[in-house]
């Protein structure tokens, strides 16, 4: 999700942060004072609520389609959703309001209750047209631009592996205004760098983007220039556990479970995580230790494939440490912030301290991470560490019969405006 670009607003009240679960909850029970409903363009009611909770609980939505057209459709398993962009009150999500076989999803902007200038009491939801004259990739993550009101514009980075060497990138914009999608070719400014594959995107200033691989680095956009460039952004090296866990995996799909970025008032915060490992040698057995050698196993023992074998190498794990940088997008450099070890943290336990994981920080404080931990049963903890003062600053349930276990990406942070949020019931 992409963070706020101020953790104040104009104002002066701080902006209200959420962990925002990115899969949407398939149900027709709807939180009555945050619903929306639209008829789309095929004719299918839809409706989006959303369920507001401090952290560390978990944020979401939840997403329900009637097929007027199509009633023997109308199964909750036949229904798949995902948030693929959250800015402030704006929150993008792709879904498959169609039934199952034409897989055809809709890209539709949810607008979260009260936040409107001009104080609307009421949530909205809308469609956003798909290119008619150009085919859009499958884009993970969509920037959102808010543009005034109920107005925004979206922008996805787009790798283009058709276009001349200098031209390798181009920028899809759709602006709400109009409805019109633009595209824009981009010059990459490091070709001799592998490209970028965003996972997330940032909000580093108003109308500034920045499209993160955690693999390598960021690609920034300025999109209110007349002419919109990119300029690329290198993170820190992975620690030495990591540097080869990188390479086994594809682009991206590995460094999730371990590294993350936030932009909050200007100023980058990155934070990787590494798990110790101790490599031992297995040994061979001893055979003074058996009170019968049968021959059978004597001449296994003597195989001379077996003899040629190299001993086994055995591995475990042995705590783990994170280690955070941050830097404003205009220095050319990373400062080194906290580094922290799991067993110098006070209140979190060695049985929780080893199943933690997926490391996310959090968008009003760079200093504070949200990670979480498997349990039995299908529940589990979402465990708030303040990392410069080493210490556990909240826990909080996590029900992975809910929530996907195995999605490294499960959750993101993103700020809300101020609002009376904490009072909305939370969905049981």
């Amino acid at each position: 999700m992409s963070t706020s670009r101020q953790s104040i607003d104009i104002n002066g009240h701080r902006r209200q942060p959420i962990l925002l679960d990115t899969n949407v909850l398939i149900t027709d029970a709807m939180n009555d004072d945050t619903v929306a409903t639209l008829t789309s363009s095929r004719g299918h009611t839809i409706k989006v609520s959303s369920w507001i909770s401090q952290p560390p609980a978990i944020s979401y939505l939840s997403f329900h389609c009637h097929y007027s057209s199509h009633p023997r459709y109308n199964n909750f398993d036949e229904l798949d959703g995902k948030i693929v962009g959250a800015e402030g009150s704006f929150i993008l999500l792709t879904a498959l309001a169609s039934p199952r076989g034409s897989e055809r999803y809709d890209y539709l902007m949810y607008k979260l209750h009260g936040y409107g200038d001009n104080g609307e009491s009421s949530s909205s939801l809308e469609q956003v047209p798909l290119p008619h004259v150009y085919p859009l990739p499958v884009i993970e993550e969509f920037g959102i631009v808010p543009n005034g009101g109920k107005h925004f514009d979206l922008a996805a980075l787009v790798v283009d592996y058709r276009s001349p060497m200098k031209c390798s990138y181009s920028m899809h914009i759709y602006s709400s205004k109009d409805t019109n999608w633009r595209v824009i070719p981009m010059v990459d400014p490091y070709p001799e760098v592998r490209k970028v594959i965003a996972t997330k995107v940032i909000t580093i200033a108003e109308g500034v983007l920045g499209w993160v691989d955690l693999d390598h680095g960021v690609m920034v956009c300025d999109l209110r220039e007349d002419v919109p460039g990119l300029r690329y952004v290198p993170l820190p090296a992975p620690l030495p556990q990591n540097w080869y866990r990188l390479k086994e995996f594809l682009p991206g799909t590995l460094a999730k479970s371990f590294r993350d970025l936030v932009c909050v008032d200007g100023v980058m915060s990155f934070v990787e995580m590494e798990h110790r490992v101790i490599v031992t040698t297995e040994k061979p057995s001893d055979p003074s230790k058996m009170q019968v050698l049968y021959d059978t196993d004597l001449i296994v023992s003597y195989n001379l494939k077996d003899l040629n074998k190299k001993p086994q190498q055995l591995q475990r794990k042995d705590g783990w440490r994170i280690v955070s940088w941050s830097r404003l997008v205009s220095s050319n450099c990373w400062e080194k912030g906290c580094e922290v070890d799991a067993v110098d943290i006070s209140g979190l336990s060695p049985n929780l301290a080893e199943n933690l994981a997926s490391p996310t920080l959090g968008v009003d404080d760079g200093d504070v991470v949200y990670m979480r931990s498997k349990a039995s049963l299908g529940k589990g903890k979402m465990v708030a560490i303040d990392l410069r003062r080493k210490k556990v600053k909240a826990i909080g349930p996590y029900s992975f019969e809910k929530h996907d276990p195995f999605s490294l990406k499960a959750f993101s942070t993103c700020l809300l405006p101020p609002d009376d949020w904490r009072k909305r019931s939370k969905y049981k």
